[in-house]
C-alpha cells in the first residue's frame, strides 16, 4: 500500500548543521480535486525535519508544493 500526501513549504531556516523544513499539508478547497482527496482523509498534516545532507540542502523552497510517498519499509 502506498499513501501520497501533497505538501506545501511554510519556511526554510538555516542552522548550524544544515536546514530546518518546515512543511504543512495542502488543502485544495474547491479547486484541485487530487488536494480535496488527500486533505477529506488526512486533514492535518505538519512535517518538522533537520535537513543536513550537503546534497540535498537548497532543495526544498518555501511555497512550493511537493509530494510525500509513505510506504512501507522492511
Amino acid at each position: 500500500m502506498k499513501i501520497r500526501a501533497k505538501i506545501e513549504i511554510a519556511s526554510v531556516s538555516k542552522n548550524e548543521f544544515g536546514e530546518i523544513v518546515i512543511a504543512r499539508g495542502v488543502h485544495g478547497g474547491d479547486t484541485n480535486v487530487k488536494d480535496n482527496t488527500f486533505s477529506a482523509a488526512t486533514p492535518y498534516l505538519h512535517l518538522d525535519m533537520n535537513v543536513n545532507n550537503p546534497d540535498a540542502i537548497g532543495k526544498l523552497e518555501q511555497g512550493k508544493k511537493y509530494y510525500i510517498d509513505f510506504t512501507e519499509a522492511p
